[in-house]
């Protein structure tokens, strides 16, 4: 299994990788998101190259839980990722990503978008670890 974490924002996609194997979070790369589906297409190139079988996409809520204007956002890129992997054996799960970025601004002063997806990933792989599942 590889998995990608991806850190979704209006300027940025910030992307993380980790196989079954180590599930380990590293730092992968960010994706300039400035055209219309540009940054989904090179998301998909991706997620072909690497033989991504899960896709972490961080979901950001506020500080109670409640949705945020860039929930929507997220939402809206995820189902269109959804639609182009449909026939593909690739899963998408969210994550929840509250402080990741600022906590990645704590450890980095670039590349802030590509180390919230790791912190984003890391989270999960260490959900899943906890409860005894694999995705």
């Amino acid at each position: 299994m590889n998995y990608l974490g991806v850190d979704y924002g209006e300027k940025r996609i910030g992307l993380a990788l980790a196989n079954g194997a180590l599930r380990i979070a590293l730092p992968l790369d960010i994706l300039p998101n400035d055209a219309k589906n540009s940054a989904l297409h090179k998301l998909l190139a991706i997620i072909y190259e690497k033989e991504i079988t899960d896709v972490i996409v961080g979901f950001p809520l506020g500080l109670h839980g409640q949705h945020t204007p860039q929930t929507g956002k997220v939402e809206q890129f995820t189902l269109q990722l959804a639609e182009q992997l449909a026939k593909k054996n690739v899963r998408i799960a969210y994550e929840n990503e509250v402080f990741s970025s600022s906590l990645s601004r704590r450890f980095v002063s670039g590349r802030v978008d590509s180390v919230a997806a790791a912190i984003i990933l890391q989270s999960y792989l260490d959900g899943q670890k906890k409860r005894g599942t694999s995705a």
